[in-house]
């Protein structure tokens, strides 16, 4: 059956979000072609013709949709302490969405490719966000600032999820480094 450009629109969508939802909870590697396909209803025949790239360039299209993701979040913060205290939080650790660093870091590094490029530019995106909202007197000051909130943030979340107990007290003392919203 032929599918019409809207539709086939929404299930181009459909395969990026679920790519999104499946890499995040299973790594890359984690979950093939033909059970991402069937997550949405599709056949494994019909995915090669909304992504000619292949799973490369599905990979690629699901993580800056993880970042953009991620950083919609930040458009509305005040300041960076808002931004972390939200990122290095239990419930953005368990929520579908997390961000994809401590999730796919280790994935795009080996993947390499678009799906490296990909990864990079989130992080850069994430970087110029953060340092719009640093405090830093300095261009050179707020990218450093940036750099190192990002880290610690990603970190956090990171250990956070592998750790159970011990990973949730370690990420409350990590927010803990970020003071509170001034009320």
């Amino acid at each position: 059956m032929k599918v019409n450009k809207e539709q086939a629109l929404r299930n181009r969508q459909s395969v990026i979000d679920a790519a999104a939802r499946l890499y995040r909870q299973h790594g890359v590697a984690g979950i093939g072609l033909a059970d991402l396909c069937r997550s949405v209803g599709l056949t494994h025949g019909s995915f090669y013709s909304q992504f000619p790239g292949g799973k490369e360039e599905l990979t690629a299209l699901a993580i800056e949709q993880m970042f953009r993701c991620t950083t919609d979040r930040w458009l509305t913060a005040p300041d960076l302490a808002t931004v972390m205290r939200g990122y290095i939080d239990a419930e953005h650790c368990t929520t579908a969405d997390p961000c994809p660093i401590p999730t796919l870091a280790a994935d795009a590094s080996r993947l390499g490719g678009e799906i490296e490029a990909a990864f990079n530019r989130g992080i850069q995106r994430m970087l110029g966000m953060l340092a719009q909202l640093s405090t830093a007197d300095t261009a050179a000051g707020r990218q450093e600032q940036a750099a190192q909130a990002l880290a610690m943030a990603a970190g956090a979340v990171l250990i956070g999820r592998a750790g159970g107990d011990a990973g949730s007290a370690f990420m409350q003392r990590v927010k803990a480094a970020w003071p509170e919203p001034a009320q």
